[in-house]
């Protein structure tokens, strides 16, 4: 059993110990969040442990594998993933629809696949970018590459686009790109989602409102108000309204009815004075995403500040963890890849627990691997996965030059050996020719007395 596990379970410890205490949290959290009130599936906890079982699965599926085979995995993965969106995309129906698409028995959101795709590939390309040659030639290409999928991805989920940019830009930064380049990559894009904004804002809620559902007639009109994502614009802009403004004078009921679960989050987090035990909690009761969107809120009330303080430190503990192992590093990829991955997690969880806080405006990001969820749960997994990959690799790479050394002392070790053996003969061949000639010496001189006598 311990040959088993030392074969199969290397890695980084600190690693392996945060990821099982957020899967014991998650466990423990889903059952406290999850309400019959409010979760129309009566199997969601059961549900929740399988994709939880699954999600080790993608783990130790990413962690045993090659690095070629995770990068071929990743450019699959995108394919995949891009022809997803794309049919969620031109669903012409709502950010729900757009966000899923439903496959099979399954339902998957692309976003999240994409975003594990385009963390490996980016560190790929930075990789290859170390050669000046390689980055001219292939920047724009690397460029459409990142920028293609998340075009369709933001106007249904601007905060998942975000979470995806923030590790691609600072892998971009740590792997030395330009900041000329990392302009461009940033500034173009930001300017045509500006310009595309602007002209969605001047088009009057009454004119797209009547094309928005999907049960509206199918026209030219209705193409384009929600291929464009006319709606969303508009809802981006009330989302960050009511943030700015927390008047309810100033905000109609319809506005009022969307911020309430935030404001239940609140009433939660402030309950959390009091704790009490798992699955006792009031406020699950009264927020629908609140074994999603707003668990944070609820582990918060059951089990007060010292829940907020170890959910923090679980994911400080990464990020730390990840400094630690990209200062060990020796290969560019492996350094960037963990860099993007532990800050893709990170970020998220931030983004999370500020919009419990309300510190952000309501972005429906769930906490990483806590948080119910299908692909979200796989593809955080499978980060962990790789992380895991990576410090092996590090410990590897640490491991070569000691196991080297030792080499080097045993074949010097065996070499005095030998020379001591040499030696030795050498004394004992010059000894026994000593005493020969001693005795032939003793012989010539008894032979000599005898002949004189």
């Amino acid at each position: 059993m311990e040959n088993f596990l030392k074969r199969y379970f290397k890695g980084d410890y600190v690693i392996w110990v945060i990821y099982l205490l957020l899967v014991m949290v998650s466990i423990l959290a889903l059952y406290s969040a999850s309400s019959p009130l409010i979760v129309d599936d009566s199997n969601a906890f059961v549900n929740h442990i399988i994709f939880l079982f699954l999600g080790f699965i993608a783990l130790i599926a990413v962690y045993l594998s090659k690095r070629n085979y995770v990068k071929f995995a990743a450019w699959g993965l995108l394919i995949f993933a891009f022809v997803m969106q794309i049919v969620a995309y031109t669903s012409l129906g709502s950010a729900d629809h757009r966000r899923i698409s439903f496959f099979g028995i399954f339902d998957i959101q692309p976003s999240e696949i994409i975003k594990f795709a385009l963390i490996v590939i980016t560190a790929y390309f930075i990789d290859r970018f170390q050669n000046p040659d390689y980055l001219q030639k292939r920047f724009k290409l690397f460029f459409a590459i990142i920028w293609l999928p998340l075009l369709f991805i933001i106007p249904s989920n601007l905060s998942t686009g975000i979470i995806i940019i923030l590790p691609i830009v600072l892998m971009m930064m740590i792997g030395s790109i330009s900041w000329k380049k990392i302009g461009y990559f940033i500034g173009v894009p930001a300017l045509i989602i500006g310009v595309f904004c602007s002209i969605a804002l001047m088009i009057p809620r009454e004119t797209y409102e009547k094309y928005e559902s999907r049960d509206a007639e199918l026209s030219v009109t209705k193409v384009v108000v929600n291929v464009l994502a006319v709606p969303r614009v508009h809802t981006w802009k009330n989302r960050f309204g009511v943030y700015a403004d927390n008047n309810p004078l100033n905000r109609s009921q319809a506005e009022i009815r969307k911020d309430e679960q935030a404001e239940y989050s609140e009433c939660a987090i402030y309950d959390g004075r009091d704790p009490k035990l798992p699955g006792n909690s009031f406020w699950r009761n009264q927020i629908p995403q609140g074994w999603s969107d707003y668990i944070f809120s609820i582990i918060v009330e059951e089990s007060g500040i010292y829940g907020a303080i170890l959910i923090i430190l679980l994911f400080v503990w990464l990020l730390w963890r990840a400094g630690v192992l990209v200062k060990k590093c020796e290969t560019v990829y492996s350094a960037i890849v963990i860099v993007g991955v532990a800050t893709a997690i990170v970020f998220q969880a931030l983004v999370h627990i500020g919009v419990c806080t309300r510190l952000f405006p309501a972005t429906g990001q769930p906490l990483p691997l806590i948080s119910k969820g299908g692909t979200s749960i796989l593809v955080i997994s499978a980060f962990f996965g790789l992380l895991l990959r990576m410090s092996c690799e590090v410990e590897e790479k640490s491991q070569e030059p000691s196991a080297k050394n030792q080499d080097e002392e045993t074949v010097a070790e065996r070499s005095r050996s030998t020379e001591k053996e040499i030696v030795k003969n050498e004394i004992s061949e010059e000894k026994s020719d000593e005493i020969i000639e001693i005795f032939e010496n003793d012989e010539i001189a008894e032979t000599t007395e005898i002949a004189i006598n």
